[in-house]
């Protein structure tokens, strides 16, 4: 989120350097990173609320509660999700459920909080999806979080221990979208069910979870440096469409010992490798309808370069009107 964290590795404080750099091991943190993050934002979350997931960069290692103190004292989080774990939570929007998950717990890759739930977050997962999918007046359920389950970077790619922990329940109870962060640039899933695509889904497409799959999308490509792509892995958006392109014979997943399982891939089918953001708009079908998710990528110009819309039915009859 701000980069307190500066190694992303949860790393022991130091505060006195040698020879001006920091002995290895440790982290000089600057808590004055709050500060410039919170007076960036202000404008727009004076409006605007800004619900926030935890990443390798949140370990700040002077805090108690595994590094997340700085959080819970700036931060007013919900407290719907499991005890101990402050950044996951849930909530409702209209016809969209949204949660909020700390892929800390499960990550193969940075493992300083890999358990600290002891599961009780994945159980949580579990239940709340189930309730979510059971009730009439929600659509579409959207999950959160930072590090991939799915991406083919050359930085970070995937986390087997997050596609592991939690893939298995996005398809059981039918989540429509995945968003992930970590990896500094944008890329967009098929729709992927049991790890593996479903069908093409390319810029413009209409896709129906229910019978699909799960889109994941990689959106970290808001703020910092931009990351690469694997080596003869192009850029792939609309009006840049490389055909093809969606198989990758060199991506990889992190496992359980550290190590790179290199995969080849066939469900990567947008890549854009510049400034982003990711728009959605949620719009409820009428009972016996069809209820529609339009998911947009949008460059620091304006300009759309890709874009999927997700569809449900909508029950004849159990709304309650929410929408």
């Amino acid at each position: 989120m701000t980069y307190a964290d500066p190694s992303g590795a949860g790393r022991p404080p130091v505060h006195t350097t040698v020879a001006g750099t920091v002995p290895a091991g440790y982290d000089n943190f600057d808590p004055t990173v709050w500060d410039v993050y919170l007076a960036g934002i202000e404008v727009s979350s004076a409006r605007t609320p800004w619900m926030f997931a935890t990443g390798n960069h949140d370990m700040e290692a002077l805090y108690s509660s595994h590094g997340y103190g700085g959080h819970l004292a700036r931060l007013d989080l919900p407290n719907s999700g499991p005890k101990g774990c402050p950044s996951v939570y849930s909530f409702v929007y209209g016809n969209v459920a949204v949660l909020s998950l700390d892929a800390n717990d499960v990550s193969h890759e940075i493992r300083t909080n890999t358990g600290y739930s002891g599961g009780a977050q994945t159980s949580w997962v579990e239940r709340t999806l189930k309730a979510y999918r059971n009730d009439p007046d929600i659509d579409f359920i959207v999950c959160f979080f930072h590090h991939c389950a799915y991406s083919t970077t050359l930085q970070h790619a995937s986390d087997g221990g997050v596609r592991a922990a939690w893939s298995p329940l996005f398809d059981k109870y039918s989540v429509d979208l995945v968003m992930q962060g970590h990896n500094h640039l944008y890329e967009r899933t098929d729709p992927i069910r049991a790890a593996a695509p479903t069908r093409e889904a390319p810029d413009g497409s209409a896709i129906e979870p229910a019978k699909d799959g799960t889109t994941y999308i990689t959106a970290g490509s808001a703020g910092r440096p931009r990351y690469a792509f694997q080596a003869g892995e192009p850029e792939s958006y609309r009006g840049h469409i490389v055909a093809g392109s969606n198989v990758v014979p060199n991506s990889y997943a992190w496992q359980s010992d550290g190590t790179k399982l290199t995969e080849s891939i066939s469900w990567s089918r947008t890549r854009f490798d510049n400034y982003a953001f990711v728009a959605i708009e949620s719009d409820p079908g009428r009972p016996g309808g069809t209820s529609t998710l339009t998911v947009r990528g949008i460059d620091e110009y304006s300009k759309e370069f890709d874009r999927v819309v997700l569809r449900r039915s909508v029950p004849r009859a159990g709304h309650s009107g929410r929408h």
